[in-house]
């Protein structure tokens, strides 16, 4: 998964990837980015987020090069030059207007779409975020 923060992506990250998704946002949490607190950042999770054990994460709400479906175009473009088995996937979080968001996606080359619903829970999210901010999927 390729998210804001872009932790743990590396070329041999990519390369060796059967499936890439870019996660636009977290139903969980929309619009809120993450944040995962020092004393989750253990065992195996510093190794494949390529940090520091104890040291807590910030990931931004917005990708910073990602500021149009140009820009995620060309993201989804050097993905695919990355690894041209993968499949791209790009993850949105359910929103009103979430198919106009995603026709621009398909028209961007992504190979599938995921829309993330309020279901389920991120160890970076707030729980304010997970209790009032997401809507259903459907």
């Amino acid at each position: 998964q390729v998210a804001s923060g872009r932790f743990g992506v590396t070329a041999n990250y990519l390369a060796n990837a059967d499936e890439i998704q870019i996660k636009m946002a977290q139903g969980a949490k929309p619009g809120e980015g993450g944040e995962l607190p020092g004393h989750k950042v253990a065992g195996e999770i510093p190794r494949v987020r390529k940090s520091t054990e104890g040291v807590g994460l910030i990931s931004p709400p917005p990708h910073h090069d990602i500021y149009s479906i140009e820009d995620l175009a060309q993201l989804i473009h050097d993905l695919k030059c990355a690894n041209r088995r993968a499949r791209i996937s790009v993850k949105l979080v359910s929103e009103v207007g979430v198919g106009v968001i995603a026709a621009g996606v398909a028209k961007a080359k992504a190979d599938h779409i995921v829309v993330s619903g309020m279901d389920g829970g991120t160890g970076a999210a707030a729980w304010t975020g997970i209790k009032h901010a997401g809507l259903p999927w459907e």
